[in-house]
């Protein structure tokens, strides 16, 4: 949000956000520590609702945080850190662990440390000492993180394996990045790295460059469930630079994945969370929920990038954007409200959906819940495109539930 608007009015339109993303089943884990870096009585008056249960205007009757980013005072630099910077950093998370797990111990388990985004980009185009050095910004990190509490959780958008680990069709870590799995405590893998296509696509394309399906799954064998996410990137939807190109042009191998973007089938956002609960994935991280806004709410503003106008992003329509602007000079009344895309409202019926499983899980036993999914879901990429079928399927597995 622009920097120039007063405090308490940006206060106010983020916690509108926070809201509306619970409604929908949705964690903004990254927004508290953009107004409050640090835990006191106003980080509680303003974020504490939405830790232990905030009352939702409709639908929800109570929705809380299931995430929560711990704040970072200052970068030390983490590669070679300065020894006065990395004890204020280590202080301040200590500070913050303790402060917060002394009012509520859950909210202290929700905690984790956002520590690198994608660090093997690098490993993959063979510029090593880059890949290294990110492997120990990791190392440097984590250790300060866990000095800090070792109760605290580093987080990490990374795979043991991606398609340049693949030799005699099995595939082989990355062997610059297999010292730094323990400081690892979070896994993140693409969704197209870990579930990998069951299939080839359509019009024979040879996909050798996309892992089989479940290729990897058992190298994170030993990560707790809770502990076990994935997210999708521009590479899950067709390609970082498919853009406005009919599908006909993307890449037939990066199709077929549960997708956000706008001109892909509504079923495809539906049933990302099908998918999650098939591969025992307890965490969806996406990007960004406005990440098309940029300038475009700012007073005056003719920045092209009007979510209302264009939402193209990395590639796809959509990518890391799932709002819509509400200014009053748009939809009227007398202040900016977050208006939810329908895309949004679909990912919620899916987080519904694998609450409806878990439930049943619990009631039968999680073998009876898999084999009602499989009759619309068998694999990431395998599932039905008649909405009509996976409706059904969820009215059976309710009545299973009530039964």
């Amino acid at each position: 949000f622009p920097k120039h608007y007063p405090h308490e009015e940006l206060l106010n339109l983020t916690k509108n956000y926070v809201m509306s993303g619970l409604m929908h089943r949705v964690t903004m884990p990254e927004v508290p520590k953009q107004i409050n870096n640090k835990f006191d009585s106003e980080w509680l008056q303003s974020w504490g609702q939405f830790m232990s249960g905030a009352k939702t205007p409709f639908g929800l009757e109570t929705a809380s945080f299931t995430a929560l980013t711990i704040p970072v005072l200052e970068d030390p630099d983490w590669l070679k850190p300065d020894p006065t910077k990395l004890k204020r950093v280590i202080d301040w998370w200590s500070a913050f662990y303790h402060n917060i797990s002394a009012h509520n111990a859950d909210w202290a388990k929700k905690l984790f440390d956002y520590t690198i985004d994608e660090p093997t980009a690098h490993c993959n185009k063979k510029v090593k000492p880059r890949c290294e050095d990110h492997m120990m910004e990791i190392k440097n990190r984590a250790d300060a993180l866990h000095q800090a509490n070792s109760a605290l959780r580093t987080l990490v958008t990374t795979e043991k394996c991606t398609t340049s680990g693949i030799k005699d069709g099995i595939c082989h870590e990355d062997p610059v990045q297999k010292p730094i799995d323990k400081y690892i405590d979070l896994w993140v893998p693409m969704i197209q790295y870990l579930a990998g296509r069951s299939e080839a696509p359509p019009g024979g394309q040879n996909c050798g460059s996309v892992l089989p399906k479940d290729s990897q799954r058992h190298f994170y064998n030993n990560v707790s469930t809770p502990n076990m996410w994935w997210y999708e990137a521009c590479f899950s939807e067709g390609g970082c630079s498919a853009g406005c190109k009919p599908h006909s042009t993307f890449s037939q191998c990066l199709q077929g994945w549960p997708s956000m973007m706008i001109d892909h089938p509504a079923i495809r956002m539906r049933v990302w969370q099908w998918a999650a609960y098939l591969y025992n994935i307890h965490g969806e991280l996406y990007w960004s929920s406005n990440g098309a806004y940029r300038k475009s709410f700012t007073p005056g503003s003719t920045n092209t990038s009007d979510p209302w106008v264009s939402q193209l992003v990395a590639g796809g329509n959509g990518d890391g954007n799932l709002y819509y602007p509400g200014r009053p000079n748009k939809i009227g009344g007398t202040h900016h409200i977050p208006v939810p895309s329908i895309r949004l409202k679909l990912t919620r019926d899916g987080h519904e959906d694998f609450e409806y499983f878990t439930l049943l899980e619990k009631k039968k036993g999680r073998a009876v819940a898999v084999n009602m999914m499989k009759k619309a879901l068998t694999a990431a990429t395998q599932y039905t495109t008649d909405p009509k079928t996976l409706l059904e399927t969820r009215e059976q597995v309710a009545k299973l539930i009530q039964g």
